[in-house]
């Protein structure tokens, strides 16, 4: 059986060759011809369809099965930075530096780069030099409620495109 492509241009050369009488009809063996080829694709159609619901079934389980994980690899992170932390302080209040018992070596180490943190009032006092300004970016949202009360945006194209819905 031919693939789903090979049967939609065979169609779509089928459908420019048919020549329409003048008073609209469609000669019977085109017609017979149509239908005989549409059905082989309506059922490649629906086989399709069916497969993207299958999978998108499939995708659902996944996506949650993925917020699950992730969000018991997040709990795990804090637990961790916070064992850690709670080791820190601990060690620092009694000025320990080091501890080592069989396997587990544990080394209070100073780090590599300092961590910068904001005073008092904020970015105010800041120099400009050292702040980010984020780079302009479209607010989509807004203009298209100012496209749909007619307003024209000029340097902004709507476009409405088209989607499969299976259901």
């Amino acid at each position: 059986m031919p693939n789903f492509y090979d049967l939609t241009t065979d169609l779509a050369q089928l459908d420019e060759s048919i020549t329409v009488g003048e008073d609209g009809s469609i000669d019977e063996e085109a017609r017979a011809t149509l239908n005989a080829m549409q059905e082989p694709w309506r059922d490649k159609a629906v086989a399709i369809a069916r497969l993207a619901k299958n999978l998108g079934g499939e995708l659902a389980a996944y996506e949650q099965h993925e917020a699950a994980i992730r969000s018991r690899r997040m709990r795990i992170e804090k637990q961790v930075d916070q064992l850690k932390t709670y080791l820190r302080d601990n060690m620092e209040r009694l000025g320990e530096t080091a501890v080592e018992e069989g396997t587990i070596k544990i080394r209070l180490c100073r780090n590599s780069q300092p961590t910068v943190v904001l005073q008092g009032l904020g970015l105010h006092n800041v120099p400009a030099a050292f702040v980010i300004h984020p780079e302009p970016v479209l607010d989509k949202r807004k203009c298209i409620e100012h496209h749909k009360r007619g307003e024209q945006i000029t340097g902004v194209e709507f476009i409405v495109g088209k989607h499969v819905r299976i259901s």
